[in-house]
């Protein structure tokens, strides 16, 4: 999403919200969506080409139980490559995958009535698309919170409608 705002010229619109984004969920002590948000402004600042901003967002989104680390490492690599840091850029970058293999693996499994779910107010399908993205948000979540946001969002598209299929989604982290 920060591409779109940066390549139609609205990057400090995008910035701004962001910005609002921290003051809420700062405010609703949510930290790791914090940090969540605090990689995508290093995100915009570095497309921007603003390598220090860059640098102290994703320094900030590591603050904390370390759940945001492996993606913050990768990113101050990539700031490290714009800089031509090379040696810098590697080091962070090994980094980045020592922290993703010690955190271990999270595979989710699911059925076709997840994503085949109707519902909303057109009726649309939950879609494979949305389950993903919800997944991949929830990467700083913890695997409780995960079940909770998916389940939410299903009761949320379905409301009153007839569930179609079988619902099956199954998690689980492999720690290593």
């Amino acid at each position: 999403m920060v591409r779109v705002y940066i390549q139609t010229g609205y990057e400090y619109e995008a910035l701004s919200k962001f910005e609002a984004a921290v003051d809420l969920f700062e405010e609703m002590g949510d930290t790791n969506t914090v940090k969540a948000v605090y990689l995508n402004i290093g995100a915009a600042y570095h497309e921007l080409e603003y390598h220090d901003l860059a640098e102290k967002y994703y320094m900030e989104s590591m603050e904390g139980d370390g759940s945001a680390d492996a993606f913050a490492y990768n990113n101050l690599g990539e700031v490290a490559l714009g800089r031509k840091q090379y040696l810098t850029a590697k080091d962070y970058f090994e980094k980045s995958i020592s922290l993703q293999e010690a955190n271990g693996d999270i595979f989710y499994l699911f059925s076709d009535g997840v994503t085949d779910q109707f519902g909303g107010k057109r009726n649309k399908k939950f879609t494979t698309k949305r389950l993903l993205k919800l997944i991949v948000n929830g990467a700083f979540h913890s695997m409780d919170q995960n079940k909770a946001i998916i389940e939410n969002a299903l009761e949320e598209l379905q409301g009153s409608a007839e569930q179609t299929d079988d619902i099956v989604c199954v998690g689980f982290k492999l720690d290593v």
